[in-house]
């Protein structure tokens, strides 16, 4: 294996809006995650991210999907604020 480049680490576990809380918070089905787990001292920590909080858009993208985050994530420089 070769040098390892460092990745935008966020700090959050999640998973799909489940149907019944997407239909109780009046979201269209199939958007946002939601927070499985923060890790601690990590940036999502920091920033006041908690278990259960719904994560709708990172900056300007709407966020459809865990691995969309994930991926969005990878974009930033490491430090990097976003919305």
């Amino acid at each position: 294996m070769g040098p390892q480049e460092p990745v935008t680490f966020l700090g959050v576990e999640t998973s799909n809006v489940p149907r019944v809380l997407s239909e109780q918070m009046g979201l269209p089905l199939g958007f946002g995650v939601v927070v499985d787990g923060v890790v601690p001292d990590s940036p999502a920590a920091a920033a006041g991210v908690q278990q259960s909080d719904i994560i709708r858009m990172l900056n300007d993208q709407i966020i459809l999907e865990p691995g969309q985050l994930g991926e969005l994530g990878l974009r930033f420089a490491d430090g990097t604020s976003v919305n």
